[in-house]
């Protein structure tokens, strides 16, 4: 079965010219692999009943924790669910603050900030500063833009 072209698809190249560390979000991204295209099973969500925009999510873990990551192009920072947080008993940080704007434009704050290892496919690993917040229901995970611009991701 091919990929028909409404599909959404994520190809993810980690090389030597993309590892960096930023100053602001202590953001380091590490690569397993040598410099090879790394497929990612990627899912497209539609719902018809609702006319909603598509999503897409890609199959990964979190500390070594399986779960659905949502890509947001949308969404300036990456998150992480305040349960998913608690279940995998990460440690918080709750010195920094980010104002936040969701889809209804209403100001809010997020007061906790954490590192985690994001395994996407079988060998890319990506160590990164996320916030803690509660994202929606089912979302445990939201990678921003902020995780796309560091794995090359242009749009």
């Amino acid at each position: 079965m091919g990929i028909r072209p409404s599909e959404l698809c994520v190809l993810a190249y980690v090389g030597p010219e993309l590892r960096n560390q930023n100053q602001d979000n202590l953001q380091c991204m590490t690569s397993l692999i040598d410099h090879e295209p790394v497929p990612l099973e990627c899912t497209p969500h539609h719902d018809e009943k609702e006319d909603k925009q598509q999503v897409a999510t890609v199959h990964g873990a979190v500390n070594d924790f399986r779960t659905q990551i949502l890509l947001d192009t949308g969404a300036t920072v990456s998150m992480i669910s305040l349960d998913l947080a608690r279940r995998l008993k990460l440690k918080l940080n709750s010195q920094k603050r980010i104002k936040v704007s969701g889809l209804g434009g209403v100001p809010t704050y997020i007061t906790a900030s954490t590192q985690i290892k994001v395994t996407l496919g079988r060998r890319v690993v990506y160590i990164l500063d996320v916030w803690v917040t509660n994202i929606g229901e089912g979302v445990d995970v939201l990678l921003g833009m902020d995780f796309m611009y560091s794995a090359g991701v242009r749009l």
